[in-house]
């Protein structure tokens, strides 16, 4: 899988670093004055971009417009984290896309799939669901959770494209399948987790090196 991203922060660095490794090349295109997540936590940026090439272009001239539809057209995924009007501005709207780069897949990450166009942040969701209390959280919940299932709609993606291309699988049924899916996953992964506490030495240890496993994406 090729993917292109323009998402910046937290959730779609977390998401490309996922893909990568999986096995998918990379490149994120970042704005001239680059992602604020590099200034913020640089280290942290440096872990996620790694194996990742990034180019910084003015995306609001027609020369930075020129380089970016040439990477649209060697790719398969294009990732984006801005509301869609933003996106449109930019010519990077559903029927400009479907005109330009008919066999280009996109993800756009957004807080709220039924208000796409309400700004918020990890925060705003984290205090929305009344996971904040007197302290500040420790962990950027929301942020992380979303791009798992990013991860996740990228893969059903590449498997439902021609149904969700054409308008048979909606939008909100990929979220619903995304979640549902990560929810399986976390399921899996938290009884597994408990077996092995309880049975340790006795049943057959099944955990395997990362060095030994293989991901074809």
């Amino acid at each position: 899988m090729r993917v292109v991203s323009l998402a910046q922060n937290l959730p779609g660095p977390v998401t490309l670093a996922r893909l990568v490794a999986e096995g998918a090349t990379a490149v994120k295109v970042e704005p001239p004055g680059g992602d604020p997540m590099a200034g913020f936590s640089p280290e942290w940026y440096q872990d996620l971009h790694r194996g990742v090439q990034v180019r910084q272009l003015d995306l609001k001239s027609a020369r930075g417009r020129a380089t970016l539809d040439r990477l649209l057209a060697h790719a398969d995924l294009l990732l984006a984290s801005q509301r869609p009007l933003a996106l449109g501005r930019l010519g990077l709207d559903h029927a400009t896309l479907t005109r330009t780069h008919p066999n280009l897949r996109w993800l756009n990450i957004v807080g709220d799939i039924g208000d796409p166009e309400r700004p918020g942040h990890d925060l705003t969701y984290q205090a929305g669901a009344g996971l904040i209390g007197v302290e500040m959280p420790r962990t950027l919940l929301a942020d992380l959770f979303g791009a798992e299932q990013a991860v996740i709609a990228a893969l059903l993606l590449k498997m439902v494209w021609r149904r969700y291309h054409s308008g048979e699988f909606a939008e909100a049924a990929l979220e619903s399948s995304a979640f549902t899916l990560f929810l399986y996953a976390r399921m899996l992964g938290c009884a597994a987790e408990i077996d092995d506490h309880l049975n340790r030495g006795r049943n057959m240890d099944t955990r395997t090196a990362a060095s030994q496993c293989r991901h074809v994406v």
